[in-house]
């Protein structure tokens, strides 16, 4: 997904009468930092890790590397590391963003300037998901129960957001949501195999 959400802000940047701008790209994504400062030497060695081993989710770095340079040609981009689910306020709205995605609820989305963008933040306190018939529930504050991943059609559980990352990082089409108990992790796995 975070390469994705990526692809997708750099084609809307490369569209974008942008010069000497700086852009900043903030992500609780070590994956996808590691991996920006990875692409040139990949590129270099056709494609291959230092162990000789082909680079998973080449077409997608290829695309970034792609729009990185054509961008970088005439703008500075600076990358930011934020921490995952800790209350930081824009990784908060991206983690809703997606889930709402991901449950088949696209929220409404902002369209307008950076400085109007901050009339439409919640409160850290007042982040909501909603389910379908269900209360909302302050997911993003609450600790984890565990974690549901599905990967190729298979459900599976993990006590760690750790375990639940190692999972589906890099897997085309897995999908993976944080449970607040077992009645909530119960009502994740009976919908995803529904689907």
């Amino acid at each position: 997904m975070e390469m994705q959400a990526l692809i997708a802000a750099l084609s809307l940047l490369s569209r974008r009468e942008t010069k000497q701008s700086q852009i900043t790209f903030y992500t609780d994504s070590s994956y996808l930092l590691l991996g920006i400062r990875s692409t040139e030497i990949w590129a270099k060695n056709n494609w291959q890790t230092k162990v000789k081993e082909n680079v998973k989710n080449r077409d997608r770095w290829e695309k970034i590397s792609a729009f990185l340079k054509q961008i970088e040609a005439s703008n500075k981009i600076k990358w930011q590391k934020v921490s995952g689910h800790q209350g930081v306020t824009l990784n908060e709205r991206v983690d809703l963003i997606a889930t709402g995605f991901a449950d088949g609820h696209p929220p409404d989305l902002f369209n307008g300037t950076f400085a109007d963008y901050k009339n439409i933040l919640p409160d850290e306190k007042e982040f909501h998901l909603t389910r379908t018939k269900k209360p909302s529930i302050k997911r993003s504050h609450k600790p984890a129960f565990s974690y549901v991943s599905q990967v190729s059609g298979k459900i599976e559980t993990h006590k760690t957001w750790a375990e639940c990352e190692k999972r589906v990082r890099g897997k085309s089409g897995a999908r993976f949501r944080k449970s607040l108990d077992a009645a909530d992790e119960k009502g994740i796995i009976e919908e995803w195999a529904k689907s």
